[in-house]
């Protein structure tokens, strides 16, 4: 999910629509809520260059970080804390950056005030939510393709922002996928499930999500 200051009211209306039947979903969460931020500066990362990025580099990155990963088998996600589980995450976070070639995306944790929402990325501060109650619920696979998704829609941020949209071969079909991700930029959707879930910035996550874990779960596998 993507965050963007300019949708808050119009959110605040259609939450206020739908509050009858959402009224006794609310109270799963404590009223009072609690803030996470990691724990210690877990932001710091040396990570390659997509550039010349081969694949004797990602198999260092992935035996580099293979105590990491373990950490998100269930056997161990499930013993740990919120805090712990926020470390991890942002550790993870780390390591999908290096994966993608881009700046490590800070992340924080809180009750979200729309419960249909697991985490979301915020453009404008550049910085990754996730709640607090989801991250303390989902499974470490779960919370791994949360995270995935939401460090993708940081890169699709980070590659639209900085384009040079100048280029005559940006009108060329090999860069169709990153002028959708410029259009739907401009016309986010969060309203309805079923465009919400379809829109380029949306699928194009969720597909990169589902195909990193998958490729991080073989991996485990086959290194225990």
């Amino acid at each position: 999910s993507i965050k963007r200051t300019n949708y808050r009211l119009s959110l605040i209306a259609i939450t206020l629509l739908c509050c009858i039947p959402s009224y006794c979903a609310y109270f799963v969460y404590d009223m009072e809520g609690t803030a996470y931020t990691p724990a210690w500066d877990e932001t710091s990362v040396t990570f390659f260059d997509d550039e010349g990025f081969s694949d004797t580099q990602k198999e260092e990155l992935f035996a580099r970080n293979k105590t990491l990963l373990h950490e998100f088998e269930e056997k161990n996600w499930c013993q740990k804390d919120t805090q712990e589980k926020l470390d991890l995450s942002q550790q993870f976070l780390n390591f999908e950056a290096a994966r993608l070639g881009i700046y490590p995306v800070p992340i924080s944790s809180e009750k979200l005030n729309d419960i249909s929402t697991i985490a979301y990325y915020d453009v404008e501060s550049d910085e990754i939510v996730f709640d607090t109650w989801y991250l303390n619920e989902q499974s470490g696979q779960e919370s791994m393709e949360t995270l995935c998704e939401e460090i993708y829609h940081a890169m699709e941020d980070y590659i639209v922002t900085n384009m040079n949209w100048n280029l005559s071969v940006i009108d060329t079909q090999y860069f169709q996928e990153l002028c959708d991700w410029r259009e739907n930029f401009e016309n986010y959707t969060s309203y309805n499930y079923d465009e919400y879930v379809s829109q380029p910035l949306e699928a194009s996550a969720k597909k990169y999500a589902k195909k990193e874990v998958k490729t991080i779960l073989e991996y485990l596998e086959n290194s225990n």
